[in-house]
């Protein structure tokens, strides 16, 4: 029995339908996965509403359908996420970068003078997200990003090779442990951070 398939528009209606259950999205849930397995923008699912899926793409898109129906992030079903203007790899072995994390990059933006050659330390880099949008805006600093996580300095390697920034340097350890550890003292012009968890008190 062939498998049967549906237009572009019933077949967002019906995943809508689903995530509606467990996602205060669903529409835009919907458009973004079927959009990433189409690899095409959301402006074409618009466009094209009539475009008819193929079996594999139907299948494909229900699959991710239901990872996101029960609960995971879009980011993670996707492995990317935009921040900035940046297409950044993400996985679970990153925290996903909120839109909010774009004011820390704008108030550091704000203290670094554009052609200033400052070294600027980012601590607990995870995807990389907040040390590259600063490399990417002043490329004459160095920038160095430390992770205890060896798994998400290799997510946010990758995005720096992605996107070809160099001025980041990628260090595995502790907050500012590797930088004791090398003997020397270390000064830098501006750390940056956002913590993943800070306890009340703090």
């Amino acid at each position: 029995m062939p498998k049967t398939t549906s237009p572009i528009n019933n077949t967002l209606r019906n995943a809508q339908t689903k995530l509606k259950e467990t996602s205060d999205s669903a529409q835009l849930d919907a458009e973004i996965l079927l959009a990433h397995v189409l690899d095409c923008n959301r402006t074409y699912l618009r466009t094209w509403p009539e475009q008819t899926l193929t079996p594999e793409q139907q299948s494909q898109f229900q699959q991710l359908v239901d990872r996101r129906s029960a609960g995971e992030p879009i980011a993670y079903i996707t492995g990317k996420r935009d921040f900035w203007d940046m297409s950044l790899q993400v996985s679970p072995d990153t925290l996903i970068p909120r839109p909010e994390t774009e004011h820390l990059v704008e108030l550091a933006l704000e203290k670094i003078p554009p052609e200033s050659q400052w070294r600027i330390a980012d601590l607990g880099t995870g995807s990389g997200a907040i040390a590259l949008a600063i490399a990417r805006e002043r490329p004459q600093c160095k920038l160095v990003a430390t992770d205890t996580s060896a798994a998400a300095l290799a997510v946010a390697q990758n995005n720096a090779r992605q996107l070809d920034i160099r001025n980041v340097a990628f260090v595995e350890g502790h907050w500012l442990e590797p930088f004791s550890e090398q003997g020397e003292e270390q000064q830098f012009e501006m750390i940056v951070s956002n913590p993943p968890y800070i306890h009340p008190d703090d």
